[in-house]
């Protein structure tokens, strides 16, 4: 087996949570030292798993990196665990500045040299003291690391940083045990297991990511229902949005970037869906009238059940017919409007409407209502929805028709 080639979980889930923690970070200051110390661990082990060993510039960003790494992870766990841990945080990132200068230092004074590494062929390089203050730094860091969140863990009041500061401490865990094999081998020539010391550092890759989406775990659960109202409410969300765009707040976007990137927090989002469509009913009411609720009805008797109670796939008949019918450039009515409410649910308050439109949502997509129409033309049955003033006018063909009397228009019989 290939060793190289088990980092590459730990690698793939730090990069795919440190993109989807971004945004996050940036608005949230708790979240930052942690975020950073996943992104210094992800070039970390980026660039150990492309750049190669014998490359010396690579090595170094790694090393750097990772002391970025070990630095930000004991400014989150002080930042965590102390109610003020300012004084704590720059005086460790004044350690850290020093410590990386140190390293650096150590690493120009050694000279040119084309290979960089702790356990080459004849002699590490550049130096054994450059790699022992190294390993040093690490191991105390994740020591210290381990050491607090055993502490503190327990005790935290939330359960999300609980969850966090015990995945956090695994983490450290295994990154202490890859250091001391190094510090091992440094110092007794043991003999190289490379693939126990890249599974070690996948493990840390690993439950450091997963220490970096906790939060995000934690408002999956607890935003579940308005998840599943969001997804559920799509397709007739967006219909009803490019019909009528104006009563929309954002426009529509992909329906896996709603749940992924989602314009407003996702209960938001939720009850604005909800509002939305309800507004654009209103607007799409206007191009139909009481002859197209009783061809839905007819039309529903004779297909079917469309997947949803009665009221609920009549109305969805309703609003399809409302937006063909403003799609193929109907008047819409301006008078008082006839007819019963539709749109109103069984259920009164925002979770009785949510629940009604989720069934209004299933009829829509249901092939009862797709084939629904409110008027067939006479020529081609392509689908119509004549209206006038709130009623539904019936067309006819072109020889059954009579003309009308001079100064006398012609009555709609279907509304007689």
């Amino acid at each position: 087996m290939n060793a190289s080639l088990l980092q590459t979980p730990g690698v793939l889930a730090l990069v795919a949570a440190v993109v989807l923690r971004l945004p996050s970070a940036v608005r949230s200051r708790s979240q930052r030292g942690l975020w950073l110390a996943a992104a210094a661990t992800a070039a970390v082990l980026v660039l150990d798993r492309w750049a190669g060993a014998d490359a010396h510039p690579a090595l170094l960003a790694q090393e750097l990196s990772g002391l970025v790494s070990a630095a930000a992870v004991l400014h989150f766990v002080l930042y965590s665990t102390l109610r003020d841990s300012r004084r704590a945080t720059a005086w460790l990132w004044a350690g850290a500045a020093m410590m990386a200068a140190t390293v650096l230092l150590l690493d120009l004074e050694s000279g040119p040299h084309a290979r960089a590494g702790a356990h080459p062929p004849e002699a590490p390089e550049p130096s054994a003291v450059y790699w022992l203050l190294v390993i040093e730094i690490h191991l105390l860091a994740d020591v210290v690391c381990v050491a607090a969140c055993h502490q503190y863990g327990p005790a935290a009041r939330c359960p999300s940083l609980r969850l966090t500061l015990r995945l956090l401490g695994w983490g450290s865990a295994c990154a202490a045990l890859y250091w001391l094999a190094q510090l091992a081998r440094l110092l007794l020539d043991v003999p190289r297991v490379v693939p126990c010391q890249r599974l070690l550092m996948d493990a840390h890759g690993l439950l450091l990511a997963a220490a970096l989406l906790v939060p995000v775990a934690a408002a999956l659960r607890r935003g579940a229902p308005d998840i599943a109202t969001v997804w559920r409410l799509g397709r007739l969300w967006r219909d009803v949005a490019e019909a009528v765009p104006e009563v929309v707040l954002h426009k529509p976007q992909p329906r896996l970037l709603d749940l992924l990137w989602p314009a407003l927090p996702w209960r938001l989002l939720a009850y604005r869906r909800v509002i939305e469509i309800h507004d654009a009913f209103l607007v799409l009411r206007r191009y139909t009238g009481p002859a197209v609720a009783r061809r839905a009805r007819e039309h529903l008797k004779t297909r079917g059940p469309a997947g949803a109670g009665p009221r609920a796939a009549l109305l969805a008949c309703v609003i399809r017919a409302g937006i063909e019918a403003k799609a193929a450039g109907r008047p819409a009515a301006t008078g008082p409007l006839r007819g019963p409410d539709l749109l109103g649910a069984p259920v009164a308050g925002l979770t009785g409407e949510t629940a009604f439109l989720r069934e209004v949502a299933r009829a829509y997509r249901s092939a009862p209502v797709r084939a629904f129409r409110a008027e067939p033309d006479a020529a081609s049955g392509a689908p119509v929805a004549a209206r006038d003033r709130g009623t539904v006018r019936r067309t006819r063909p072109a020889a059954d028709r009579r003309p009308a009397s001079p100064g006398r228009p012609e009555q709609d019989r279907s509304v007689r």
